[in-house]
């Protein structure tokens, strides 16, 4: 964490680690598993993109079950 680069990015992921009991101290990992262990260099990049995957996919369910709902109900 303390090769992070202080604004406002840093705050909210500080927060949202706080909220979730995570360490927030500068010595603290940033990348870490659904478990709460470090995520090693060699597995970083891997994950990250696996994650964005999630994210593309989440928010295309979210776009259709949308569209669904006003079909249903109307706006």
């Amino acid at each position: 964490m303390a090769d992070v680069p202080d604004g406002p990015e840093l705050a909210g992921l500080l927060r949202r680690r706080a909220e979730l009991g995570l360490d927030c101290s500068p010595g603290s990992p940033l990348l870490l598993d659904e478990r709460g262990r470090p995520i090693l260099e060699e597995e970083a990049e891997r994950r990250l993109r696996f994650a964005r995957t999630v994210r593309v996919s989440m928010e295309g369910n979210a776009g259709l079950c949308r569209g669904l709902l006003r079909t249903r109900y109307g706006s």
